[in-house]
């Protein structure tokens, strides 16, 4: 191969590269996010569940979600006052085509960084203690 050659193929990289970065960023982390959002706060009916970013980690095949927030309903406020929010979670190691084919998910590391939880759940009369 001749010079030319070498770059017009590694400029075709490189373009290749930046496009599927642009198209993650445009089309698939917003997709994510929604998708991520509108499952728990339909499994949880009781809290809110916001989410202000999320990254997916191409290199690490993982993805990370910025900035959680859970808190109570307004109508569960009275007997459940709760606030939580997350800096970050990092999920790093999943197999994408487990999770995209089967919808089984296997994560080899987990990390939750700046958790900070407050609030008060009632307990009945059954089950309190003494």
């Amino acid at each position: 191969m001749n010079k030319k050659n070498i770059l017009k193929t590694l400029v075709g990289i490189v373009v290749l590269v930046l496009l599927v970065k642009f198209l993650t960023i445009i089309l698939a982390e917003p997709w994510v996010k929604k998708k991520i959002m509108s499952e728990l706060n339909d499994k949880v009916h009781d809290y809110n569940v916001r989410i202000d970013k999320v990254h997916i980690l191409l290199m690490k095949s993982g993805l990370e979600i910025d900035s959680i927030t859970i808190s109570s309903k307004e109508e569960f406020r009275v007997s459940r006052n709760f606030d939580g929010k997350i800096a970050s979670i990092k999920f790093k190691g999943i197999h994408l085509l487990k999770a995209i084919f089967k919808k089984g998910i296997s994560i080899n590391v987990l990390t939750i960084s700046n958790s900070s939880i407050k609030g008060k759940v009632p307990i009945s009369g059954k089950d309190r203690l003494g």
